[in-house]
């Protein structure tokens, strides 16, 4: 067989399988297919107001490929829509805390997030003033802290924390969350001027020289130079307790200013399949050429030594011991070509599956996140499109 078309190819072989490893590497570093079917049934079941359901199926997206931040920020939107409070928040930290390139999806999980913290922070208020109610004020004062680290911006929690932690007789934890308290009040804030008075009272002035160690059941009196305004022997503040919490208006959040919108990644899921469907091509004819080559050269060899048979003549020098050897080689190369055709036919009919698998009506799948505009459906959703 003649060494230059051999050489060539070993080239072309080598050639189609870095072709095939770039091709399935390319394929694997897309999105999978089966998660953004799983996101559109997710997709289906938010439409049609099955929150839970929605969840469940962008959860299993995310699972499937993690990578496609879209379906974390679906998720947690699912969770809030359920009422799963708790679970959303984590979520929508999560899709933060993945560092998306979206400068608006950012922002949007970030506003969502603090508006599913607020929520979370008046259930954990009322939560405390039942406690409070109940008498037990340990409770009440960690939840009402709780409420606070929730929404820092309401300050008067920390107060409330302050006066629970006092009735409970953790001195040290009332002057800790008083101090907080004056540290970030502004000093118009109503409980501004009992919180001095109290963390006074409590050891926490040098005006007030009562020990540490006391555990003070209520306020003293405030000291005449505490401010410039006169107070009230026992000022009336130390007796406030916070208001039960009345319901606020609900809150209606509906749709983002204008859309959050953003095209999938691209999918490399096609462009794996033609690769892979090319190089098995090249390594089907390589083989088909290694093996057509090679058979010629053994029927050239049988006719060359048949005719010299019939002449008499010596063979190119050869004897019946090395004919036999040179036709055994040549033998050997065109049932290597044929196995390698072989190999190849088979690559090109797993290509032409994978192709089909994973090939869409209208091209590349297209998905977005769009805001929900529609009774019901406040927030954004990931919609896939084929």
């Amino acid at each position: 067989m003649r060494p230059w078309l051999i050489a060539r190819a070993h080239w072309l072989i080598a050639l189609a399988t870095l072709g095939m490893l770039w091709g399935t590497a390319l394929a694997a570093a897309a999105p999978k297919k089966e998660a953004l079917a799983v996101a559109a049934a997710g997709e289906a079941a938010f439409r049609a107001g099955k929150f839970r359901l929605a969840l469940e199926k962008y959860l299993a997206a995310r699972q499937l490929d993690p990578s496609y931040l879209e379906f974390t920020y679906n998720a947690a939107l699912a969770a809030e829509r359920s009422g799963q409070l708790d679970r959303a928040a984590e979520l929508y930290q999560a899709y933060l805390d993945q560092g998306g390139t979206d400068a608006a999806g950012m922002a949007t999980a970030r506003q969502k997030l603090v508006g599913v913290n607020n929520e979370r922070s008046e259930a954990v208020e009322k939560e405390a003033d039942a406690a409070r109610a109940a008498g037990e004020a340990a409770l009440a004062a960690g939840k009402y802290r709780k409420a606070w680290q929730l929404k820092p911006d309401k300050v008067a929690l920390l107060y409330y924390a302050g006066r629970q932690f006092q009735k409970a007789g953790l001195a040290d934890l009332a002057r800790t969350a008083l101090a907080e308290y004056m540290r970030l009040a502004k000093s118009d804030e109503p409980e501004y001027p009992s919180a001095k008075v109290e963390f006074k009272a409590l050891g926490g002035g040098a005006a007030v020289a009562v020990p540490t160690e006391r555990k003070v059941a209520a306020p003293l009196p405030e000291p005449r130079n505490v401010e410039s305004k006169p107070q009230p022997a026992a000022p009336p503040a130390v007796k406030v307790e916070p208001p039960m919490l009345e319901a606020d208006p609900p809150k209606l959040r509906g749709p983002e200013p204008g859309p959050v919108v953003r095209k999938a990644k691209p999918q490399a899921s096609r462009l794996g399949p033609w690769l892979a469907l090319g190089g098995s091509a090249l390594v089907a004819g390589g083989g088909g050429i290694w093996y057509g080559l090679a058979s010629s050269d053994v029927s050239a060899l049988q006719a060359r030594y048949a005719d010299a048979k019939a002449k008499g003549a010596l063979f190119a020098g050869m004897n019946q011991q090395d004919y036999a050897a040179e036709k055994s080689r040549l033998e050997g190369a065109y049932f290597a070509g044929s196995v390698v055709a072989i190999a190849g036919a088979l690559g090109l009919a797993a290509s032409a599956a994978w192709l089909a698998l994973s090939g869409e009506k209208t091209g590349a799948a297209q998905a977005s996140l769009v805001p929900s505009v529609g009774a019901g459906l406040g927030g954004a959703v990931l919609v896939v499109a084929w």
